[in-house]
């Protein structure tokens, strides 16, 4: 009986210094949403379709020093132990854009588009999109 091992998948185009999506998985949106993250000392984005996605996602925009803070009850309480717990504050979604033509909103969850590529350069710092 052969034995199963673990294979990668190799989902990204493969470059030194730059993330390459070519195509389009909805299966896989919440994972490429974390990979095309962009962020700062002050504040990051997540990498969600600011045009319209109605699948599955997690819009995210967040700011370095607003968070909510709540006091933790332990039941019982050792040392090292953390006083408080800190959830940063998911923000307004600013870059709410909605594009619509002949009738129709953009929707790459409905849409039909070909020719998909989405490219984070990170030696330039851009983020690059691009569909027919």
């Amino acid at each position: 009986m052969p034995v199963k091992t673990k294979s990668k998948d190799l989902y990204f185009e493969i470059n030194p210094w730059k993330v390459i999506e070519k195509g389009f998985n909805k299966k896989k949106n919440r994972m490429t949403e974390s990979v095309f993250s962009l962020a700062n000392e002050y504040m990051g984005l997540r990498g969600y379709f600011d045009e319209g996605y109605s699948g599955d996602r997690l819009r995210g925009t967040y700011f370095n020093g607003i968070y909510e803070r709540l006091k933790h009850n332990y039941l019982w309480k050792r040392n090292g132990f953390a006083e408080n717990l800190d959830f940063i504050v998911n923000s307004v979604d600013w870059l709410y854009t909605r594009i619509k033509m002949d009738g129709e909103f953009l929707d790459l969850n409905t849409s039909h588009f070909t020719g998909f590529i989405r490219t984070l350069d990170l030696r330039k710092g851009t983020l690059r999109r691009e569909y027919v």
